[in-house]
């Protein structure tokens, strides 16, 4: 034990251990510890943006490829993916005055007893597949108004599992703004 009461300890792990929760237990304190078998990643997944600009009622084409680091597709993978929505702000590139578009909600309307736990996120959506021949899988996303005035952030990300197990991701981000316009007064 040094000055400030800490102590270290080491020890070796068998090579036949289960993977899992472990613990040690002394008189007077105990700890766990992790014990984890690391795989090297044996393929990669990448996901597309969307092409083009998105607006509410309006759909995209996602799309993800798996291929084996050592070359060849990932045909037949089970292909997870997870959609992620969010208020978000929108800075139209190239203007001079810097407009920002969001839903603003002024600090009066929380003194007056505006909803404090109004949230910035929406439900996650999942949808299930598995990838061709090529190890392609793509997905129509159709974006219904969610009754939020202002751009909405979706984040995609497409799990793939090969037959070994090993789950890798891949991810992207796009905006979807509610209205074809926006127009800023200054």
């Amino acid at each position: 034990i040094n000055e400030v009461g800490a102590f270290s300890l080491s020890f070796e792990v068998p090579d036949n251990a289960n993977t899992g929760v472990g613990s040690i237990r002394g008189t007077h304190w105990d700890t766990e510890f992790s014990i984890q078998e690391f795989r090297r990643p044996e393929f990669k997944v990448s996901v597309a943006k969307p092409a083009g600009s998105h607006v509410v009622d309006g759909k995209a084409l996602l799309a993800a490829a798996a291929s084996y680091y050592s070359g060849g597709a990932l045909n037949g993978a089970q292909a997870k993916w997870t959609v992620r929505q969010s208020k978000a702000e929108f800075t139209p590139p190239d203007v001079d005055m810097k407009f920002k578009f969001y839903n603003y909600t002024p600090t009066w309307w929380w003194w007056g007893g505006g909803d404090l736990n109004e949230s910035d996120e929406y439900p996650e959506e999942i949808k299930a597949g598995s990838t061709d021949k090529d190890g392609n899988h793509k997905l129509v996303l159709e974006y219904k108004s969610t009754g939020h005035v202002g751009p909405v952030s979706v984040s995609i990300e497409a799990a793939m599992q090969d037959i070994n197990r090993q789950t890798i991701s891949g991810r992207s981000a796009f905006m979807v703004h509610s209205g074809s316009y926006y127009v800023g007064a200054y």
